[in-house]
């Protein structure tokens, strides 16, 4: 492989418009690989986007390579084995390099890196020769799935984030497809219909024994400035009451020191009983919680709740989040 890359020479007065416009573009893209990127505050269509562009980063860089004449000179099935090789060397070293500057290397981002070469070895004419046309097609079709897979996570999104805005001012129904991926945090949570608590879809969600165990809301329209409270309810299925953390924060509490300070953000205690439990937040309390500021109500960024060290593990429900 050393001696095909240093081989590669392109002769700049034969170099066709497009592929200096592509080669600018790949120069330009491979700066995000390192810089940049979604942060906290993106909504997940953004994210799911921006891991799809290794797809088409790979495609691009695989057109390119296929161009040169170290490639061209060879036999098709060395042609195909080499992008490959080549694609899977460099999407590894990427993600390798990745460590130490705040970004976490990816093994699907590789995964996306050889999909793009398989893209463009499926679809480009030269490699049509590689195998028979029922075969190639088959081949084709094959790659396209894994695209159509790819890109599910993003369509999945869009149509949640479509919906979260309909619902609007409720924040969370669990009636609708793909809710469940509104909410973060270390429990295990599902959608469930409970006949015996409740007509309705719910959301179990099992408390764990570790220090902090809970479940946060992390994708929502964030402009609660028109509305006095937030309400949820809660279902405890024990006797016994539950004491859980309330907590809520706005997109400026994640930056710098704010990040870990208990005085930014909302706090409160309170017990489940047993059975159903309304908890009803005053937003004005939020907007004057942090000491130094008040709270920036048109870009709430984080609703959750926890329990701390349980001694053994629980399961609550919840239903109808929303504001008024």
């Amino acid at each position: 492989m050393k001696k095909i890359l240093s081989d590669i020479r392109v002769n700049y007065k034969k170099v066709p418009q497009r592929n200096f416009l592509i080669l600018v573009s790949l120069i330009v893209a491979s700066i995000f690989l390192f810089v940049g990127g979604p942060s906290y505050e993106m909504t997940r269509s953004f994210k799911h986007l921006w891991n799809i562009g290794h797809i088409g980063y790979f495609y691009l860089f695989n057109y390119l390579l296929a161009q040169t004449v170290a490639l061209k000179n060879r036999p098709l099935p060395q042609q195909w084995m080499i992008l490959l090789l080549i694609s899977l060397v460099i999407g590894v070293v990427i993600e390798l390099l990745q460590y130490g500057i705040l970004r976490n290397p990816d093994i699907q981002d590789v995964i996306r890196d050889m999909l793009g070469c398989l893209l463009f070895t499926a679809f480009y004419p030269r490699y049509r020769q590689l195998l028979k046309k029922n075969w190639y097609r088959g081949a084709q079709s094959a790659v396209l799935l894994l695209l159509l897979l790819q890109f599910n996570p993003l369509i999945k999104s869009v149509i949640d984030e479509m919906t979260a805005w309909k619902q609007f001012p409720v924040l969370a129904s669990f009636e609708t497809p793909y809710e469940l991926e509104r909410w973060g945090g270390n429990s295990k949570k599902e959608i469930v219909k409970k006949v015996e608590i409740n007509d309705s879809h719910v959301m179990s969600i099992n408390l764990s024994t570790d220090r902090y165990s809970g479940a946060g809301l992390n994708y929502f329209p964030s402009d609660f400035s028109s509305y006095k409270y937030l309400k949820m309810r809660f279902y405890n299925p024990a006797d016994e009451p539950l004491k859980l953390t309330f907590r809520m924060h706005d997109s400026k509490h994640t930056l710098g020191y704010r990040r870990y300070a208990h005085t930014d953000r909302y706090h409160k205690y309170f017990q489940l009983k047993h059975g159903w439990n309304d908890l009803e937040i005053d937003l004005k309390q939020v907007q004057l919680a942090p000491t130094k500021r008040q709270m920036d109500m048109t870009d709430i960024r984080d609703i959750s709740f926890f329990a701390n060290r349980l001694k053994k593990e629980r399961t609550i429900y919840i239903d109808d989040v929303l504001l008024f």
